[in-house]
């Protein structure tokens, strides 16, 4: 009989009272892949706090900036958007 592969239950990560979200669950919150999370990072978009030398998100931060976003295009869209207009420069 096989065993059956155990589903990844996200962690609830609460240091010093702020909520954090990893990268990958990040990632399947909005739909995109990780990379893409690294690419908002790395453009400001989303802003990271480091714990034992990995990358989280501020829970707060990433709620505040969905709801700033309500009714525009997907994270990967706006990434593509934006490298156009930087080329057209």
């Amino acid at each position: 009989m096989r065993k059956q592969p155990a589903t990844a239950k996200p962690t609830r990560r609460i240091v010093a009272g702020v909520e954090l979200i990893s990268k990958r669950e990040l990632a399947e919150a909005l739909g995109c892949s990780p990379a893409t999370v690294d690419r908002l990072r790395k453009k400001g978009v989303l802003q990271p706090t480091y714990l034992t030398g990995k990358c989280f998100f501020r829970a707060s931060d990433v709620r505040a900036w969905i709801q700033g976003r309500a009714g525009k295009a997907h994270p990967a869209a706006l990434l593509r958007a934006h490298h156009v207009e930087a080329r057209g420069k």
